[in-house]
């Protein structure tokens, strides 16, 4: 998340893609939820030319690495009370 958003803030197209893509490997492996549809467009980016969408998509990407945290804190809480 620290290298997306310097890229977002540097306006660092190429280093935002790669960081993007290197993260929805990670996100991907938990579930095809809204994080991976919001990593895809902030990967595409510069391509698509849209740096206006990038501080509103990388905050929507934010809340849904929130909802992806707790799922697994929420795991780790249950595995431990032998749930």
């Amino acid at each position: 998340m620290h290298q997306i958003q310097k890229s977002i803030n540097e306006n660092d197209g190429p280093a935002l893609a790669r960081a993007a893509h290197a993260f929805i490997s990670s996100v991907g492996y938990f579930s095809q939820s809204q994080a991976v549809v919001f990593l895809r467009t902030l990967e595409d980016i510069e391509k698509n030319d849209r740096w206006d969408a990038a501080a509103e998509t990388y905050d929507n990407l934010s809340g849904e690495i929130e909802k992806i945290n707790r799922f697994l804190e929420e795991c780790v809480t249950r595995k431990e009370l032998g749930l």
